[in-house]
């Protein structure tokens, strides 16, 4: 017994009790992930990280090496091309105390405006493994993701650096008790879902995982056999010298993003120069499909490990009776299938439809079997 006659048998049955209500409430919020972790204030394996979170510029012997140190494992918008086209020149890395963990954040303006707000077209972004060698840093081998003591000091260094803060941070194996960690009353802390569509290894597996709705349109588990029925071809594009050759095919493009809610043509122009590096540095890939020389669909997928990231998609109004955004995303599944790497190995096994917090867009990629993956942004208001 202790000093308030508690015995650890009724202190243990308390904490039981505790989690299981903790866990109901979350579940019944969230409508995602089961909470695995322990509230705050419990006991945890991780060793709190104390001390300053230092910038760390790269230098061009750093940046030289940087895309052939990152394992195949790491995220997409840890590769150079990603960071300078999307944080600017002046990026550079917010290294942890223990030098183990870094978050590239812009330089320039958000320097020395002290705001910190994510830029365009950058939705799942993680702290990133680093290690030290004579002095230059470089991604680690061993990727990961980051435990809740890094992201809590994290936390805790953005709030002293920035008056506002809006980012979000793909650290899906966060519990939500992690709000109780955020640094002041300033901070929010919410849960956004990706939809996640596992490729399976045979197209018989793949319809099996489809709703009866989409089956119903798409018809068969070939998307070959769909798409001859939707008298369409499918075109993979792999370089933006490629995607000037189709005759029409740009001016598509424009329509298509600026048919995106609330764009404008500076938003325009940075998607097509993304578009473009992406392209050009084999980041990405434009995958379309064609009736004669209309366009009907098309769709911008990043190259992220052994995920295809679903970046932006469009149609054109006169062709949606026909379903040829769900014929797209249905051959784009048929054609991750068939991709494997030198060692005969599949490459993709997932393809992650970000921008997936509409309902009517939930229910189109549950329709192919897709599950809710849960990432956070974490936001502070000025003062």
């Amino acid at each position: 017994h202790n000093s308030t006659g508690e015995s650890d048998a009724d202190r243990s049955q308390g904490v039981d009790r505790w989690l299981d209500f903790y866990k109901k409430c979350y579940d019944r919020v969230l409508g995602m992930d089961r909470v695995d972790a322990a509230p705050l204030g419990s006991a945890t394996a991780e060793t709190p990280l104390d001390g300053k979170w230092t910038m760390h510029p790269l230098s061009q012997a750093e940046r030289a090496v940087w895309d052939q140190s990152l394992p195949s494992t790491a995220s997409v918008y840890h590769c150079l091309a990603y960071l300078d086209h999307r944080l600017g020149g002046q990026w550079a890395l917010l290294v942890s105390p223990n030098q183990e963990w870094a978050l590239p954040i812009p330089g320039g303006l958000a320097s020395w405006t002290r705001l910190l707000r994510q830029p365009l077209m950058v939705q799942h972004y993680q702290v990133l493994r680093v290690v030290f060698n004579e002095g230059q840093i470089r991604p680690s081998e061993d990727q990961g993701m980051a435990g809740v003591q890094v992201y809590a000091s994290l936390l805790k260094a953005l709030d002293r650096r920035y008056l506002g803060v809006d980012w979000q941070l793909d650290c899906r194996d966060l519990p939500p008790s992690l709000q109780a960690l955020l640094p002041g009353p300033r901070w929010s802390w919410m849960a956004r879902p990706s939809y996640i569509i596992p490729v399976e290894s045979s197209a018989e597996y793949q319809w099996k995982n489809y709703s009866d709705h989409h089956r119903r349109y798409l018809r068969y588990p070939s998307f070959k056999e769909s798409l001859n029925r939707l008298d369409a071809d499918f075109l993979v594009i792999t370089s933006w010298d490629q995607a000037l050759c189709q005759p029409g095919l740009e001016t598509a493009l424009d329509l298509g993003l600026q048919n995106k809610a609330g764009w404008g043509r500076a938003q325009i122009h940075q998607a097509k120069k993304l578009i473009r590096t992406m392209l050009s540095n084999g980041r990405g890939t434009l995958f379309v499909l064609r009736r004669s020389d209309t366009f009907l669909a098309a769709a911008v997928l990043w190259h992220s490990g052994d995920t295809l990231v679903y970046q932006f998609a469009w149609d054109i109004s006169q062709c949606r009776t026909d379903r040829a955004v769900m014929h797209l995303v249905h051959a784009i599944l048929g054609w991750a299938r068939q991709q494997c790497n030198a060692d005969g190995k599949v490459t993709y096994a997932l393809l992650d439809m970000e921008g997936s917090e509409i309902p009517g867009l939930q229910r189109f990629y549950a329709g192919f079997g897709a599950k809710p993956r849960r990432y956070w942004r974490i936001i502070t208001r000025r003062l």
